[in-house]
């Protein structure tokens, strides 16, 4: 435990990790206005910033709070940049650290599976709290910016916010975005030990998820399947599973829980890989 939070605290005192929660809290606000009447719908950050007049946008018998609160994720890029956001700060650290020549050294301080546990533990719960500082920051903005527009009578919706099947909504997604963060973090850091350089490891990312985009829209489009065979291609595509909050109670009537023994099963996996190329490493040297 004391090694993990050595790891964290390195980790969240650089000013990658500052840097990281703003990019966080950037991607959030380039989200899409939900329920938008036009093709061409604008982002929150075009509403806050650039349109002159919100007032036929707010207007929208849709447009409410928790339509923005709960629809962080509705930007075309949010996929994408969410792993490599998330592992900026501990990639940064980890590669300094897995590239040094003192790196043998390191390792003497600790036992082998407890080095392994910190770097990859440290990792995904940075990635964590760089989605919570980001993800609060923009309800923060949200709930501020727009219960001051007393014209729109905001304050029901504010209330609304506290309870009922909205927060159980919000706090699976959240939950969900959680895990798929702190898995992303861990492959990041076992591609930091297989390729040593920092940017082509999370280019590698970036490609798999845009590729994941892509690939997952053509399928659910072209392929002419049921809901029960289509609900199989899910679990291919790595951008789908920030959707299995929804996805395992609707299509594999299964409670989001078991998901999330996945996602343990998952870290063991990568525990094991990380110890493999740690062995590796020692014994060449």
């Amino acid at each position: 435990m004391r090694s993990i939070c050595s790891q964290l605290f390195k980790i969240t005192c650089s000013w990658k990790f500052i840097v990281a929660c703003g990019l966080f809290f950037l991607i959030c606000l380039c989200t899409r206005i939900p329920a938008w009447q036009d093709n061409d719908v604008p982002s929150l950050l075009r509403l806050l910033f650039i349109l002159p007049d919100h007032t036929e946008v707010l207007s929208d018998p849709v447009f409410s709070i928790e339509s923005l609160v709960v629809g962080y994720d509705h930007s075309e890029w949010f996929s994408i940049a969410l792993p490599v956001i998330g592992a900026f700060a501990a990639v940064n650290a980890f590669a300094d650290e897995w590239n040094s020549p003192n790196y043998h050294l390191e390792i003497c301080r600790q036992k082998y599976s407890k080095y392994a546990l910190s770097k990859l533990i440290g990792a995904g719960i940075s990635g964590c709290l760089v989605v919570l500082a980001g993800l609060t920051a923009y309800i923060l903005v949200v709930c501020i910016v727009f219960s001051s527009v007393s014209s729109l009578n905001m304050g029901n919706e504010i209330n609304d916010l506290l309870g009922g099947e909205f927060l159980s909504l919000f706090i699976g997604k959240v939950w969900n975005l959680l895990l798929v963060c702190f898995i992303w973090c861990c492959v990041c850091t076992i591609l930091i030990m297989i390729i040593k350089n920092r940017f082509v490891a999370m280019s590698i990312v970036v490609i798999i998820q845009y590729v994941s985009m892509k690939t997952s829209v053509y399928c659910m489009e072209f392929i002419e399947t049921n809901a029960d065979n289509r609900s199989g291609l899910f679990f291919i595509f790595p951008t789908e599973h920030e959707e299995m909050y929804h996805i395992f109670p609707t299509y594999y009537h299964l409670s989001f829980w078991i998901y999330t023994i996945f996602e343990v099963v998952v870290f063991a996996l990568l525990f094991i890989l990380f110890r493999v190329l740690q062995k590796r490493r020692l014994k060449n040297g």
